[in-house]
């Protein structure tokens, strides 16, 4: 049993409403301009956990209650490996994006 695996697994925002997010950027700060779609996609990563991971995207707006969106990567058969979740972003309103494992 190992307290610290190496290497360490890691989940990233790699791409978040059309934009490249650089690997190990952290949370990610959106803000929509007014008259924009709201249906937005966040594709997450996972690396190094060589198993199924459930995910939690969770958007966090300046103001308002944070929305979470549940998704799941298969790590097992690539690595790194991705999914593409659908949320809806808040239009003119700055929000953060996390990623957890549950």
């Amino acid at each position: 049993m190992l307290v610290f695996p190496n290497p360490q697994p890691r989940l990233d925002i790699i791409e978040a409403a059309s934009m490249t997010i650089p690997e190990g950027s952290g949370p990610v700060i959106l803000q929509l301009p007014f008259g924009s779609s709201p249906n937005r996609k966040i594709k997450v990563q996972a690396r190094d956990f060589n198993a199924e991971v459930p995910i939690t995207v969770v958007l966090t707006p300046d103001h308002g209650t944070p929305l979470s969106h549940a998704a799941k990567i298969n790590n097992a058969a690539s690595n790194p490996a991705s999914v593409t979740v659908d949320v809806v972003l808040p239009v003119n309103e700055q929000t953060t994006v996390h990623v957890y494992s549950k």
